[in-house]
């Protein structure tokens, strides 16, 4: 089921290191468009930058059905570390899933200037404070930078095309 296609910036704000969030209608991978952003590490100093994003979710479904978040990802540097997609019921009241690598398994490494899938699942979340799952008013997704990242800005990232996938049933027989 698709969340966001980014073909409209709508409440998404940039935070941290993150900055010049556009809509990019030229190089996108779902819709007419996708979220484009820099990094400048000298904006925060907080070795992150973070696209934050307003609204009104319940994500009962996807928690009980054992469902996961995709992201399309574009890398212009391979740089991070990970990417945290925190679900927000308040600013002290969160779920955080992490992404340390695509979801086919490969290296952050394999996806400059490409588009590439984040998997984010309930499995291994970390719990801040008692989030309403049921009441989720905002997504922050934050792209933590490794060492080597520098100090210099590193303009055209992007992001597209949220949405959630669930899990074959499986029917069993008995012999």
């Amino acid at each position: 089921q698709t969340l966001m296609t980014f073909d409209a910036l709508g409440t998404a704000v940039g935070q941290n290191d993150a900055s010049g969030l556009a809509i990019d209608n030229n190089i996108y991978k779902e819709g007419n468009g996708s979220l484009s952003f820099d990094i400048d590490p000298t904006l925060g100093g907080s070795g992150m930058a973070s696209i934050y994003i307003t609204g009104n979710w319940d994500f009962w479904t996807v928690l009980n059905q054992v469902g996961v978040f995709k992201l399309q990802t574009w890398l212009s540097s391979t740089n991070i570390t990970d990417v945290v997609m925190n679900l927000m019921t308040d600013a002290t009241n969160y779920y955080s899933l992490t992404a340390t690598d695509f979801d086919d398994g490969s290296a952050f490494s394999t996806g400059l200037n490409a588009w590439k899938k984040l998997q984010f699942g309930f499995t291994d979340n970390i719990v801040t404070g008692s989030p309403n799952i049921k009441n989720i008013t905002a997504i922050r997704f934050d792209f933590v930078l490794d060492a080597t990242f520098g100090s210099a800005k590193v303009s055209d990232f992007r992001i597209d095309d949220l949405y959630t996938v669930y899990p074959d049933k499986l029917d069993m027989g008995y012999l």
